[in-house]
């Protein structure tokens, strides 16, 4: 990681010299070419000795010129006093990767208590369908169960020792500068582990930069582990042309994830009812069944109104403790990315300090049914 870094760095550091160097061979050897044109038109304004300097101021641009990079050194460090200082420019890598590496476990405990209660398999995807087409996208309506679906997937891989490693981007793959991103992103890759990198919620961020990014880091992973997989998610309304375009240039395969069957909604109104805690009559099942649309959370939602005060109490509990995670692991450009992704105006958000800032975040998002959609996010 280091190693990498460093090389970036001096990278932009000599890219920097040079530009001074040349800068001032320009001007002296421009100076030089005006002195000598107005010499020329008219020699009798000057004495003898000023055809020299033309050679002179000529020579030491050369010799600048030739010696830069040797002289940055000692020139610089007055260049960055003048300038905005280094780290404020480029972030050390260390404390801003643009990937890191997540398990089953933690994609499913994002999802709360939906992600207790056991998944209904729709036979859409397989691990069989990632080793056939490399790149998938999962598209579907929002709250239909795509996330559960790709962890799903992902665990099916990870069983079949199809891959051993899952990566996913951090909210720094909007931050780290362009030209830092690729050695960055190849930094934090083991080049011995067969490798998956998942994306969850790809329309949620903006199209073009987030887009251009993405494809950077891919290719960048790819240097690393050619035979590297990768797993998106895309809600069907948030499927635009760019991303459309975008998708078919990485060769994607798309799996359009239908809505559960009758049987399988009964099976998940019962499974439901038991992590829950809601005792439920056959005939309810039967309604739950019929009258959903077929996404998992019309069904998981219908049973939270069900569990009644006591449920409501945990939801709650589980505010609470959402603050608390924010507020010892999130810093304040942190909280300002998260609020961009979820198109919250941080600035909008009442408190005069980080910790306020982050109570009420929570409790904007609880008041509009948002709560799951920052959970997944942060």
């Amino acid at each position: 990681m280091l190693e990498a870094e460093e090389q970036v760095l001096r990278h932009t550091k000599r890219r920097r010299q040079a530009y001074i160097f040349l800068s001032l061979a320009a001007i002296l050897i421009g100076s030089g070419f005006i002195l000598w044109v107005w010499y020329r038109l008219d020699p009798g304004r000057f004495p003898a000795w000023f055809s020299a300097l033309f050679a002179v101021l000529g020579g030491l641009g050369v010799l600048i010129g030739v010696i830069g990079a040797a002289l940055a050194d000692i020139f610089l460090p007055l260049w960055d006093r003048l300038k905005s200082p280094e780290p404020a420019a480029l972030p050390r890598l260390s404390e801003s990767k643009p990937i890191r590496r997540v398990d089953y476990e933690t994609l499913v405990a994002r999802l709360g208590r939906s992600g207790r209660i056991p998944w209904v398999d729709r036979g859409s995807t397989s691990a069989r369908t990632l080793r056939i087409h490399g790149q998938v996208a999962i598209v579907g309506w929002m709250k239909s169960g795509k996330t559960r679906e790709a962890a799903e997937l992902i665990r099916s891989a990870l069983a079949e020792d199809l891959i051993t490693v899952v990566y996913e981007p951090t909210s720094a793959l909007d931050l780290i500068p362009q030209e830092l991103l690729t050695a960055a992103a190849i930094a934090e890759v083991d080049e011995h582990e067969r490798s998956l990198f998942f994306v969850d919620e790809l329309g949620l961020r903006p199209e073009k930069e987030r887009l251009e990014r993405l494809s950077t880091c891919m290719e960048s992973i790819r240097q690393v582990r050619p035979d590297i997989y990768f797993l998106i998610t895309i809600q069907r309304e948030r499927l635009t042309a760019a991303f459309e375009t975008w998708l078919k240039t990485h060769h994607f395969q798309k799996i359009e994830l239908p809505p559960l069957a009758v049987e399988q909604r009964r099976e998940l109104t019962r499974s439901g009812a038991n992590i829950l805690g809601v005792a439920i009559a056959d005939d309810a099942v039967d309604v739950l069944a019929s009258d959903t649309d077929g996404r998992p959370y019309s069904i998981v939602f219908a049973l939270q109104q069900m569990a009644g005060p006591d449920l409501a109490a945990k939801m709650r509990f589980d505010a609470v403790r959402l603050r608390q995670i924010l507020t010892q692991s999130f810093s304040a450009g942190e909280l300002r990315t998260l609020c961009f992704d979820l198109e919250i105006e941080y600035d909008d958000l009442s408190g005069r300090n980080r910790s306020e800032k982050v109570q009420e975040l929570v409790a904007y998002v609880e008041r509009r049914n948002r709560t799951a959609e920052l959970v997944k996010l942060a």
